[in-house]
């Protein structure tokens, strides 16, 4: 009876689609038909139904029900979200990005960032992936629409020798940085860079586990968790790769009469305002790529943190010129100056002998036999910049971190040697005091008072 009904079907199928070649189609048509007749497949698994619901979420948001069965919409913020994917297409020239369907659910992601009026932000970038031993870190670079204000240490701490962190909004706190497990998760923003985790984290060297109140464990003893180790590489990568094409943007150090600020002082610590050349009247547009196939072809937009205090700027505590106890304990020695803005990529120093902090290339793609340019760190392996001519704003860059927030040090990596061991005090001794005056005699008994 199954196989009659079947071939009764098979044949129905090929009556009413008519293929050009019955025969040669039946075989097909046949094992169609007994696949429909199979039982039904498994459910898929928890993980791939989660994300597929995550999706749908990012697509078309549950919306909550009012009382007249209509769907409220929910109140949007204009938050500014950048084109990553422009930037993915450039980036796929150079072989660097996430693909295109993780990079569509990262747009999805952002845009809802952008438009949550619970972050209210300005504008949003997406500044990287970073790869976790558990679960990876999707970061947003995020502009705030307000920066919030200045936390300092207290008395005790700067009687230490602690640094205040640079001023939200300025240095290595210029952008705030929200990160979640997957695009569809939640956002969740990463505390602000202070000098004494970056001090920290430069001495040690960990792998992300994707879960932000895991503790840092190890010598010397990191002052945070998870959240704020990954702050602290955040802030390394975008100092020292944050980079645009030389010729993109000026500086106050441009204009005539110009004097660098006083290092310590107050203009020292503020960020200087970049003037965007294409904007002036002056500007000539670029007609070829090769200056960037060279380190002198780029400029660090980023400022580059202290090597003795994770901060951009020197800072100097007002108690230092007093008598009393060392206010600057952490950091003793000379202030050090740091470049204001735009440092070209060929003073940085080499890994090791011949090999070069970034590597350089031209690459050619697509039907057009199209140019770009791109830069990699080898410094931060990972972090990677492309660049190719845009007939109205000259040069076009789209930067990208991919890895593991690991710095390559050149060598095997040898963390500090714990202090040495105090020596034990010394067993008290009891002393007489001479000047102690010695005790009166006592009478004898039967004598004279």
């Amino acid at each position: 009876m199954f196989a009659h009904s079947h071939l009764v079907e098979t044949l129905l199928t090929l009556l009413n689609e008519k293929p050009a070649s019955a025969l040669d189609a039946f075989e097909s048509v046949s094992s169609g038909q007994k696949a429909g007749d199979a039982p039904a497949a498994e459910p898929v698994d928890a993980l791939t139904l989660d994300a597929a619901k995550k999706l749908c979420e990012l697509i078309s948001p549950t919306l909550p029900v009012g009382d007249d069965g209509e769907p409220i919409e929910p109140e949007k913020h204009d938050g500014a979200a950048h084109d990553l994917l422009r930037d993915a297409d450039l980036l796929e020239k150079a072989g660097v990005g996430l693909g295109k369907s993780e990079t569509l659910r990262v747009v999805l992601a952002l845009k809802a960032l952008a438009e949550d009026p619970e972050f209210a932000v300005t504008s949003v970038r997406f500044f990287g992936k970073i790869f976790g031993t558990a679960k990876d870190y999707l970061v947003a670079e995020v502009v705030p629409s307000d920066a919030g204000e200045a936390v300092m240490p207290s008395e005790d701490e700067l009687a230490r020798g602690a640094v205040p962190m640079d001023a939200p909004g300025s240095g290595c706190n210029k952008f705030q940085y929200y990160v979640c497990n997957g695009a569809g998760g939640i956002w969740t923003k990463l505390p602000d860079a202070r000098p004494d985790a970056i001090m920290a984290a430069r001495q040690i060297k960990k792998l992300f586990t994707g879960n932000l109140d895991t503790p840092i464990e190890g010598y010397p003893v990191f002052p945070g968790n998870e959240a704020d180790y990954l702050r602290c590489q955040i802030a390394e990568i975008h100092s020292c790769a944050g980079i645009v094409p030389k010729g993109c943007y000026s500086g106050p150090w441009d204009e005539e009469g110009y004097e660098a600020p006083e290092v310590g002082s107050e203009d020292a610590h503020a960020d200087p305002e970049l003037t965007l050349c294409a904007d002036g009247e002056e500007f000539k547009r670029p007609e070829s790529l090769v200056p960037l196939t060279d380190a002198n072809g780029w400029v660090r937009e980023a400022r580059p943190l202290l090597a003795r205090q994770g901060r951009c700027s020197w800072y100097t505590a007002p108690e230092a010129e007093e008598e009393g106890p060392a206010q600057d304990l952490l950091t003793p020695g000379p202030a050090e100056a740091s470049p204001q803005g735009l440092s070209s990529l060929a003073a940085d120093a080499p890994l090791a002998e011949g090999v070069p902090a970034w590597s350089f290339r031209a690459v050619y793609s697509g039907l057009d036999n199209s140019e770009a340019a791109v830069a990699k760190s080898l410094v931060w392996p990972g972090a990677a910049s492309v660049t190719d001519l845009n007939a109205l704003a000259g040069y076009y860059t789209a930067t990208v971190y991919v890895g593991n927030g690991a710095k390559y040090e050149g060598a095997s990596f040898t963390p500090p040697n714990p202090p040495e061991v105090q020596a034990e005090a010394e067993d008290p001794t009891e002393e007489v005091d001479v000047d102690e005056p010695e005790p009166e005699a006592e009478p004898e008994e039967g004598g004279e008072e």
